[in-house]
């Protein structure tokens, strides 16, 4: 069973509760904005492999609708609105173009930019700045006034728009090793156009090289206060949403593009079927072997969809509650985070193996959504074993295998 410790809830949790009443319908706006822009999402699918990064018009529409927006706070002009908006806006977009979800996805990063010191989030917002990350820690040098950063960061999602860069850095020169994430502006990393893939082929998760970047103290957050939802500079915003623990979360909302991918492959699946004959002479939709497969895509996709959001759900009143989260049910969000990656796949897959050689072309949609739901699942936070593992060494009473990110 799980530990319940729970300490008092802080002063803001009735003024949340207000404003979130009074918002519901802004949430609701959002994720309809989101919707409306899934057809040219569509059109504009093969254009997004062939840049292999999002075009300008859609990182446009996307800004316009205050889509980058979701989680921004509200005294910079942003909607400062829960995760499960987040959500719902990530799996609209993930039925047009995983690309376009995972990039949405990166560059809605108020929930670690808070943990900056507030000038440097006013320097941030007060331009409508579009920022991106790599979370994987490099080693970075102390000197005077700040740190030191040399290296290469991969997998840099959507940096081709961004004007900063926050990187993880590792603090090695201490007895007890830290990592913190580390702002740069664009003038001072080297983008290498590397990102040629199978899969999420919009994204421009591209290489970032930085050459002796002198980062300054205040242009530096630390993980692990990220991570305990503690952090500091994010108390001014007087709300529970950036006390939400970042890694589970993190996990959980990861998942949300991988849901609109299916979903999107589904509902297209399930409008071709209506239409074809098979080489019998009969509809396939009177095939009762097609029932069944598209009954087990439709029990995936709905399966994955309400676990993350009953967890998204349970995260957010216990976080309100002043609930701290135990180690036990990290790894089971972790865990189910996994699971739901695989329930996503499993339903791509099948309906990939139900579509024949129809699939073949490479701009065919269910191939784009096979190839996405894959590249997805390979990123190293949605790793089956490794959430899996984790959660047995817990249960035995042993400490993860990732003691910086849980």
């Amino acid at each position: 069973m799980d530990n319940n410790s729970q300490y008092e809830p802080d002063d803001f949790s009735n003024r949340d509760n207000a404003r979130e009443a009074a918002n519901r319908e802004l949430g609701e706006m959002l994720v309809q904005r989101a919707r409306d822009l899934v057809p040219k999402l569509h059109e504009r699918a093969a254009r997004t492999e062939e840049l292999r990064s999002l075009p300008p018009e859609t990182i446009s529409d996307l800004q316009q609708a205050g889509l980058l927006s979701v989680q921004k706070p509200q005294r910079y002009g942003g909607y400062q609105l829960g995760y499960d908006v987040l959500m719902d806006v990530l799996v609209e977009l993930g039925r047009g173009c995983g690309s376009t979800a995972w990039t949405a996805m990166a560059l809605n990063c108020a929930n670690i930019l808070v943990g900056f010191p507030e000038e440097i989030q006013q320097e941030l917002w007060s331009t409508d700045a579009l920022v991106s990350g790599v979370f994987t820690p490099i080693p970075a040098l102390i000197v005077d006034g700040g740190y030191q950063l040399r290296g290469s960061w991969s997998y840099a999602s959507g940096v081709d728009h961004a004007d900063w860069l926050f990187l993880g850095g590792l603090i090695v020169s201490q007895d007890i090793p830290d990592v913190r994430f580390f702002l740069l502006p664009k003038s001072d990393f080297v983008i290498v156009d590397d990102w040629f893939t199978a899969g999420l082929r919009g994204t421009g998760s591209k290489r970032v090289v930085v050459d002796d970047a002198f980062v300054p103290k205040e242009r530096t957050a630390s993980l692990s206060q990220l991570r305990e939802g503690t952090a500091l500079n994010a108390v001014q915003h007087q709300t529970w949403l950036y006390r939400v623990p970042l890694a589970p979360i993190y996990r959980l909302n990861m998942v949300a593009p991988a849901i609109g991918i299916a979903l999107g492959a589904y509902e297209y699946y399930h409008e071709w079927v209506r239409s074809r004959i098979g080489s019998d002479m009969q509809p396939l939709s009177q095939k009762a072997n097609v029932q069944i497969h598209l009954a087990e895509c439709a029990a995936d996709i709905d399966a994955a969809a309400r676990i993350v959001r009953s967890e998204i759900a349970e995260i957010t009143e216990r976080v309100k509650s002043g609930y701290e989260l135990t180690m036990r049910e990290r790894s089971r969000y972790q865990r189910d985070a996994a699971y739901c990656c695989v329930l996503c796949v499993r339903a791509v897959d099948r309906l990939y193996e139900q579509s024949g050689t129809t699939i073949l072309p490479e701009k065919h949609r269910i191939q784009r959504a096979w190839r996405d739901i894959h590249a997805l699942v390979a990123h190293t936070a949605n790793l089956w074993d490794d959430a899996m593992q984790d959660f047995g060494r817990i249960e035995f009473g042993l400490r993860p295998l990732n003691q910086f990110f849980y």
